[in-house]
């Protein structure tokens, strides 16, 4: 006599791959929302200790760092001129000190954010009346850094001395990164500040306020310390 071998029913294997499917749909978003954040706070990092490490620099080499600016120097052609032996600029002390940035002077580039900050960054965070009067600078690692050029005396983090960094340029979303209840993200200067949480999702933005003063590089919004400090 033959043994009846043991083996799945079609109705069984199709109930385990039914299983895993449902697994599959409740986990993947969720691994795929903490890449994300990874990658986010991973390159926002990477931005704010690049220009802390500048500033740094700045101040080793030349003596005086963000509260020590007096000049104000917004005319990109002039920027990238700009010495930190001959002036005390924001420019100056990025060209001196920055490394792997390229001053976005003109080009699509430079035109698109000249065209689209006020429409990206939130306005009661950062004073977005005069975007023809940010300094772009792209740097090797696809993070985008903006710094306004009337930047001068930047001694405390009070909203004077502001930027941001977009951590993967000119790619979209090009949107600020906010609290889930956008309602909440304000300044860390703000009167009302309090913590919150952002939710990573497919839609979540890539552009993330910063503020500076003396030689401390600084997120500029309860959102970007959330997305430095966890990031989940």
């Amino acid at each position: 006599m033959f043994k009846r071998k043991k083996a799945f029913t079609f109705a069984e294997v199709l109930i385990t791959l039914g299983i895993i499917g449902v697994v599959a749909a409740m986990i993947i978003p969720t691994l795929i929302a903490n890449i994300k954040g990874a990658r986010i706070r991973s390159q926002f990092k990477k931005g704010i200790s690049t220009l802390n490490q500048a500033v740094r620099l700045n101040l080793a080499n030349y003596d005086w760092d963000f509260g020590d600016i007096h000049d104000t120097n917004h005319v990109k052609s002039k920027c990238a001129s700009a010495n930190p032996e001959s002036e005390q600029s924001i420019c100056a002390l990025l060209n001196a000190s920055l490394t792997g940035k390229t001053l976005l002077v003109d080009g699509s580039p430079a035109d698109f954010y000249e065209k689209e900050l006020s429409e990206i960054i939130n306005s009661s965070v950062m004073n977005m009346t005069s975007t023809r009067a940010w300094l772009i600078y792209q740097l090797s690692d696809n993070n985008t850094i903006g710094i306004h050029g009337f930047t001068a005396r930047c001694t405390e983090a009070n909203g004077n001395c502001v930027g941001f960094i977009d951590i993967n340029g000119k790619q979209g979303p090009n949107k600020e990164i906010e609290c889930l209840d956008t309602n909440k993200t304000k300044p860390i200067w703000d009167n009302n500040y309090e913590e919150c949480i952002v939710k990573i999702t497919g839609n979540t933005g890539d552009i993330l306020p910063i503020a500076f003063y003396n030689s401390t590089v600084v997120p500029a919004t309860n959102a970007s310390k959330y997305i430095l400090d966890t990031a989940k």
